[in-house]
């Protein structure tokens, strides 16, 4: 696998129309707000109202879940509204897990690219009449979180000044003065844990205790009876996604040491792992892909020996319910959510390979077929994660046959 010719100015090519676009959305909607303002009652909701944005995937709505107790207790129920908007693949978990009022879902990839979408969001976020609006999100970009805080017309705007990769010079000129406030982040690779803890903090507010949140599960019945192994196919993204056949390699590898059953799940997934498998056991392998609740999901998760994962909500989720956890990541994003804080406490094995390219915001330089991972995911090979898998299990007996397929 190749790296591309002249990569590096493709991905400066990708980045720079990227921005066009941003700046030319922002000018329609500079031409088309006023119009949106249009008719709206003078007169607010009858308790000021307070927006959250965080427009990324579930993974990311666990890790603001401590930021968003704080906002809670900064702005209390009863005496404010206080309003999420999420991506859809968060929705589930805001609803049962998020302190807030209420949960607006906002598709952040349909939003630039859909006028029709685009203004119908817009125009409903103008209607909510919200007097203080917050972005404490490290991933920030001009067409999307602050297009959406220009929109809420709120006194009080309140922002991270973002990543850079996500919010260049141009960005950050034309968005900034659409925010009263703009906390600027430390550089250097920080987890987004404790990014949250440093927005919160520039803000003067109590320092939040460092600790994950609390993912309290109703009670219900076992999905899988005994021991089993649970596998996680599935990702936000092709490029993030480990191949599926090196799952099945492992996992037969592993069924020859373990009398675990071995269960294939996802709380999204579009097609199931065993129609993808092609050395299905019967015996011993369940398939729940797509077939599962996000609550019985979570249950799965909390009622497994050992997960494996690619670098998707199930390692947050296993995290956070204090489950062993292997998972194949790969450096797009490095430091920003894996490996958690030494404060967590959390029992993670990440295993990746730190190629020249490491950080490259998922702008892959590299020549790679559609649908296939990037090369940085496709270079962990079975024998590390089958190796990690025996360290978390306390398995003594050699591992047969353990390299790539």
């Amino acid at each position: 696998m190749a790296g591309l010719p002249g990569g590096r100015h493709w991905r400066r090519l990708r980045r720079r129309l990227g921005e066009l676009r941003a700046v030319v959305l922002t000018i329609m909607d500079t031409l088309t707000m006023p119009f949106l303002r249009i008719g709206l009652a003078r007169r607010g909701p009858n308790i000021p109202s307070v927006a959250v944005f965080n427009l990324h995937g579930a993974g990311d709505l666990l890790l603001s879940l401590p930021c968003l107790a704080q906002i809670r207790e900064r702005y209390p129920a009863g005496q404010y509204s206080l309003v999420l908007y999420c991506q859809p693949s968060a929705a589930d978990l805001a609803a049962r897990f998020a302190p807030v009022d209420h949960t607006i879902v906002v598709d952040r990839h349909r939003l630039p690219r859909s006028p029709h979408y685009r203004l119908s969001i817009l125009r409903a976020v103008t209607r909510r009449h919200h007097a203080v609006a917050i972005q404490p999100a490290y991933n920030r970009m001009l067409a999307v979180e602050d297009a959406l805080m220009r929109a809420t017309g709120a006194k009080e705007r309140i922002g991270s000044a973002g990543s850079p990769a996500f919010a260049g010079a141009m960005a950050r000129r034309l968005g900034d003065p659409w925010y009263h406030r703009v906390v600027e982040p430390s550089p250097g690779s920080m987890h987004e844990l404790d990014r949250y803890i440093e927005f919160l903090q520039a803000l003067g507010w109590p320092s939040p205790p460092r600790r994950l949140p609390s993912l309290a599960l109703p009670d219900g019945p076992a999905l899988v009876p005994g021991d089993y192994l649970l596998f996680i196919p599935d990702s936000s993204s092709q490029l993030k996604s480990w191949p599926i056949d090196r799952f099945e390699a492992l996992a037969h590898l592993l069924a020859g040491l373990s009398e675990a059953t071995f269960v294939f799940a996802g709380a999204e997934s579009t097609s199931s792992s065993r129609s993808r498998i092609r050395r299905w056991r019967a015996d011993r392998f369940v398939d729940l892909s797509g077939r599962t609740s996000v609550i019985e999901f979570m249950r799965l998760i909390q009622g497994a020996k050992l997960i494996i994962t690619n670098d998707s909500a199930g390692l947050h989720l296993g995290a956070m319910l204090r489950r062993p956890v292997v998972a194949i990541a790969g450096g797009g994003l490095p430091g920003r959510y894996h490996p958690y804080p030494d404060w967590s406490g959390v029992n993670l094995t990440v295993l990746e390979a730190r190629l020249p390219c490491y950080g490259c915001n998922w702008n892959c330089i590299y020549e790679i077929s559609p649908g296939s991972p990037a090369h940085c995911i496709a270079s962990v090979e079975v024998a590390q994660v089958m190796e990690a898998a025996r360290q978390k299990l306390w398995l003594d007996a050699p591992a047969k046959g353990s390299g790539a397929t």
